[in-house]
């Protein structure tokens, strides 16, 4: 599955492609996810797939984020790996080049691994089941595609 989307905020796409009509010329890439036992190459298919697409309806530039910070959940007798990270090597492999970093931020990790988003109040036990948070501090590498004639 490949989303490309509209971020939070259109400093997001202007920041990178500042000639460009933000939610018009350029995008988000919001989400690239496949199973494992997907052959490979199918991630760089998919995105050359999706850009094209995108290209045909007059988007010219798209905005990655890769997240290279590993996460692990806790167990009873040791963290487990369960998020490796990813410094978006896919992207580049498909042409998007490396601009550097997002300014870091905090994220509210929960036991098992996953992250609880900003938009959800992360300081409620009920919503952590009973779980204190944990929080991370990272910064996310920024890739773009500059081109997609």
């Amino acid at each position: 599955m490949l989303a490309l989307g509209i971020p939070t905020q259109a400093a997001v796409l202007t920041s990178v492609f500042t000639r460009l009509t933000p939610y018009e010329e350029s995008l988000e890439l919001s989400r690239l996810v496949l199973l494992d036992e997907v052959p490979a190459n199918a991630e760089t298919w998919l995105q050359g797939r999706a850009f094209r697409l995108a290209a045909a309806r007059g988007v010219r530039g798209i905005v990655a984020h890769s997240d290279p910070e590993p996460r692990a959940r806790l167990t009873a007798h040791s963290p487990e790996l369960v998020f490796p990270g990813h410094y978006g090597t896919i992207y580049q492999a498909k042409g998007m080049d490396y601009l550097g970093k997002t300014r870091p931020r905090r994220l509210t990790l929960l036991p098992d691994g996953s992250v609880l988003h900003s938009g959800v109040r992360a300081g409620s036990r009920r919503l952590l089941g009973g779980y204190e948070p944990a929080s991370q501090q990272v910064d996310h590498p920024v890739l773009a595609l500059h081109s997609m004639a």
